[in-house]
């Protein structure tokens, strides 16, 4: 039997939409300005910048598209901006290096993966879990290795699938009980 391996995919841009009564704006991190970008879709033109914290990397919106989250990967942060407003509100210290974010389907839940291990245990990566209204991490989760790379959260808001590069598993995290379920190998030479 052959074994698959997931291509590793380069993103260099990674942007958002939001929809107001009278335009739909583009939202952008800037990576080496620390800012994001609004473009007006109508025109094609940058209409401001917003500063966030050090090295925006990645973006999530809630399912309204009034809020959106920006990882910043130097600041060890979460970003939060008022779509409508088109401003910075608030600022959510996180473990360094947060990567790749998703949003529960209900907006009530905000899950930050990151690209680093936890006070030097190379074992573990944490994944914070975060309350979209007060805008505070409510639990941290452990997961295995040090390169969580993707993170999806099923339709039904019940389970998060994260792409673990240290090892050729996904993590299944239960969201309901706030736990890592398990491990799910995609690799025939390690089967659970």
């Amino acid at each position: 039997m052959k074994t698959y391996r997931p291509p590793l995919l380069l993103i260099i841009f990674v942007f958002a939409f939001a929809s107001s009564a009278l335009a739909q704006s583009l939202f952008c991190p800037a990576r080496y300005s620390d800012e994001v970008a609004v473009i007006d879709t109508s025109t094609n033109q940058v209409v401001t910048q917003i500063p966030v914290g050090s090295e925006p990397i990645r973006i999530a919106m809630t399912p309204d598209r009034l809020k959106a989250f920006i990882s910043n990967a130097r600041s060890a942060s979460i970003s939060v901006l008022d779509t409508v407003a088109e401003t910075n509100t608030a600022s959510i210290p996180v473990y360094r290096l947060p990567g790749e974010m998703a949003v529960t389907p209900d907006g009530g839940r905000l899950l930050v993966v990151h690209q680093t291990n936890v006070n030097g245990d190379e074992r573990h990566s944490p994944v914070n879990v975060i309350d979209t209204t007060t805008n505070s991490v409510i639990t941290t989760l452990l997961i295995s290795g040090d390169s969580a790379k993707d993170i999806l959260i099923t339709p039904d808001g019940r389970f998060a699938y994260i792409a673990n590069a240290s090892f050729p598993e996904v993590d299944l995290i239960d969201t309901t009980t706030g736990g890592r379920s398990r491990r799910i190998c995609i690799s025939e030479d390690s089967k659970n």
